[in-house]
């Protein structure tokens, strides 16, 4: 018995430090954005009221293997749109985008990537 309430506290512990890993690296991106994540920010802004739609940025999309992405802008429901700017950093890591936008596609209408 104690072998299994050991289990449940560093299963407890280490999803606590997971999130409290994604929260900081998410914290990171969001108070450095990109010149390109700048513009676009301003672009949804512009159109947001008219529109009427509520976005989020660097939205957590974890995965069922249990790692994650961080959606650069995701407008919610009825639209449910990501979107992805990716830059420079994204140059050689062509099989991670298409591994990612797949698999967000499964669950998502539309996903939109560009630099």
């Amino acid at each position: 018995m104690t072998n299994w309430k050991q289990y449940k506290s560093q299963a407890k512990q280490l999803k606590i430090e997971r999130g409290e890993k994604i929260e900081k690296y998410r914290a990171e991106n969001r108070a450095n954005p990109t010149r390109s994540e700048i513009k676009f920010k301003s672009i949804l802004l512009s159109i947001r009221d008219k529109h009427q739609f509520d976005y989020t940025t660097q939205k957590v999309w974890t995965r069922s293997n249990g790692s994650f992405y961080l959606i650069d802008f995701f407008i919610h429901a009825p639209y449910r749109i990501a979107f992805e700017i990716d830059g420079s950093s994204h140059d050689d890591k062509w099989q991670y985008d298409a591994e990612r936008d797949t698999d967000m596609m499964r669950h998502i209408i539309f996903i939109v990537t560009g630099k």
